[in-house]
Formats: C-alpha cells, sequence, structure tokens
C-alpha cells in the first residue's frame, strides 16, 4: 500500500525561500539568483501558483545559470 502525498504550495514557498537565504548576498552571481528566487516567490503568491508562473520562472532560473556558471560554483 502506498501513499501518494500533494506538495502544497506552502511547501513550495517555504523550499524557494529556504534556498534563497542559503545563497551569499556579497557574491554578485548568487545575489543575483537569490533576487530572481525572491521575485519568483512573489509571483507565485501574486499568482496564486498558477503553472504559467513556474514555467516561466523555470526558464529564467535555467537561463540565469548557464549564463552564470562560472560564477556560482565558487
Amino acid at each position: 500500500m502506498s501513499t501518494q502525498s500533494q506538495i502544497t504550495q506552502t511547501q513550495v514557498l517555504d523550499a524557494i525561500s529556504r534556498a534563497a537565504l542559503m545563497l551569499e548576498r556579497q557574491d554578485a552571481a548568487q545575489s543575483g539568483l537569490q533576487l530572481l528566487l525572491n521575485e519568483f516567490r512573489r509571483s507565485l503568491l501574486q499568482t496564486s501558483g498558477q503553472a504559467a508562473t513556474t514555467v516561466l520562472y523555470h526558464g529564467k532560473i535555467k537561463s540565469y545559470l548557464y549564463t552564470a556558471p562560472e560564477q556560482l560554483s565558487r
């Protein structure tokens, strides 16, 4: 017997917040990612977690990570 648990919007927002808090503000690349994650969190709250918001920010975050990988690996 298996149980399936649904991930809630609160859990997603908490995970995004925790990820943003773990980044260093003094590091330019990490600070930029932190701003993007905080923007993502605010947008999710404003749109009530619409899937389109997640798709949009998935693309934005992916693009950011591709453009600054060497800066983030420090």
